[in-house]
């Protein structure tokens, strides 16, 4: 890692836009619309970076540190921490009593998932079963029920080759991702030394829309399926 301070951007997904403390010049874009995604990029002095794309349209203004700070309140504690470490970090946070989203970037997007892709694995299962005359769980059969809480109870790694092969590999997971939706998470495919699906590269807003599938009312999981 560079001595200078690496990139770290927040984006805030709704009505407000929400910045990051952070050493050095920060850029806001404003207001803008809800559902839209507007930036705030830190660029340090001592190094040449570019911000992540943002959508919001809304003119630039600059803010100092202490507005920046004071913007994001819900997620400063995350913030002091993350500048005591090093490494690459993405972090994704929602409010369900505002409906704001935040997402913390710093390094380069995407990343690997390694085992956080189990949680897509099992919502793709559930869907499966979802689908078929029934109920969850009692029509899911044992084998399938083992492997699923193995897997993530455990973070079976066996448990997830078995489930991500015979739910249809790469191909299977990336149709049901269509449904979620995710824009940025491509799913690892199996070689003939591998089994992939620990290859998966992902963003933080599409693992945070991930689990918002699992944890909350939407249409592509059941009641019934987010239950179990």
């Amino acid at each position: 890692m560079s001595s200078s301070r690496p990139f770290r951007a927040v984006r805030h997904v709704g009505k407000v836009v929400a910045a990051v403390a952070f050493l050095g010049a920060l850029t806001w874009t404003g207001e803008v619309p809800a559902g839209a995604t507007a930036t705030i990029a830190a660029k340090p002095t001592s190094r040449n970076l570019a911000s992540v794309p943002s959508t919001g349209g809304a003119p630039s203004r600059s803010v100092d540190d202490a507005e920046a700070t004071n913007a994001v309140s819900p997620i400063r504690g995350i913030l002091d921490y993350l500048h005591t470490r090093q490494g690459v970090v993405q972090v994704a946070l929602f409010d369900k009593l505002t409906g704001k989203t935040f997402l913390i970037t710093e390094g380069t997007r995407p990343q690997y998932t390694a085992s956080i892709v189990k949680a897509d694995i099992l919502s793709m299962w559930l869907k499966q079963y979802q689908s078929t005359p029934g109920s969850i769980p009692s029509d899911i059969p044992y084998s399938i029920q083992y492997l699923m809480q193995n897997m993530i109870t455990m973070s079976d790694n066996v448990a997830a080759t078995s489930l991500f092969y015979f739910g249809g590999g790469c191909a299977k997971l990336t149709e049901f991702n269509t449904l979620i939706p995710t824009s940025e998470t491509k799913v690892g495919c199996e070689t003939p030394t591998y089994y992939g699906w620990g290859n998966t590269t992902t963003t933080d807003a599409d693992q945070m829309a991930i689990v918002k599938t699992l944890a909350y009312d939407n249409n592509v999981l059941t009641p019934t399926a987010r239950a179990y």
